[in-house]
């Protein structure tokens, strides 16, 4: 008897466990316009090929110190004040963007971006499972195009506590808009494709 209870009870947990394991990640979503000659090709490169904007990524909000891109590569170090406090966190990792099918509507070019930060500081590596940006283009003329985009941050394991929670994700955040800013700066650039 006493095993056909503890089957019952996990019968009915199991799907509240499952449920709130998928509510551990944040959307956000926002979109901005490029205007520019050839607005579709520029974007292409400039997502494409991610040294140009990381090297524009410059996030508001914190103060990023020992900046280092090679490549997609990055390496910097997030001064962020957090409830009056200033905490230095290390980033470190890979940004790499493709083209996909998936994400977007049938009219609409789509990019998946997925971010690593797997040398980063504990912090980060500890809480943070994937980070993703999906960027839905559609071209308004050839020298314009409107970009949707989609970013997720999924935690790891089970919800992370209040303080650390808001921490992680603010600094996040931070990226995220910054990583916006510098793709849109740099595909408005007067660099050749």
């Amino acid at each position: 008897m006493n095993n056909i209870f503890k089957l019952t009870l996990l019968s009915l947990c199991l799907p509240l466990a499952l449920a709130q394991a998928a509510d551990h990640s944040i959307v956000t979503k926002t979109s901005f316009a490029v205007s520019t000659a050839s607005a579709s090709e520029r974007f292409e490169d400039t997502v494409l090929t991610t040294e140009g904007f990381l090297k524009r990524f410059d996030p508001s909000g914190v103060e990023i110190k020992k900046k280092v891109i090679n490549g997609n590569a990055f390496e910097y170090l997030v001064v962020k004040k957090f409830l009056g406090i200033a905490k230095e966190v290390e980033m470190i990792g890979t940004m790499n963007f493709e083209r996909t099918t998936n994400g977007c509507s049938n009219n609409e070019t789509a990019y998946l971006g997925t971010i690593d930060f797997t040398g980063s500081q504990p912090i980060i590596t500890d809480n943070i499972e994937n980070f993703t940006l999906l960027l839905c283009s559609t071209e308004k003329s050839k020298n314009s195009l409107s970009v949707k985009v989609r970013s997720t941050l999924y935690y790891k394991g089970e919800k992370l506590g209040f303080i650390v929670e808001k921490f992680v994700t603010s600094v996040i955040k931070d990226q995220v808009e910054a990583i916006i800013s510098a793709i849109k700066a740099e595909a408005q650039s007067a660099r050749k494709i």
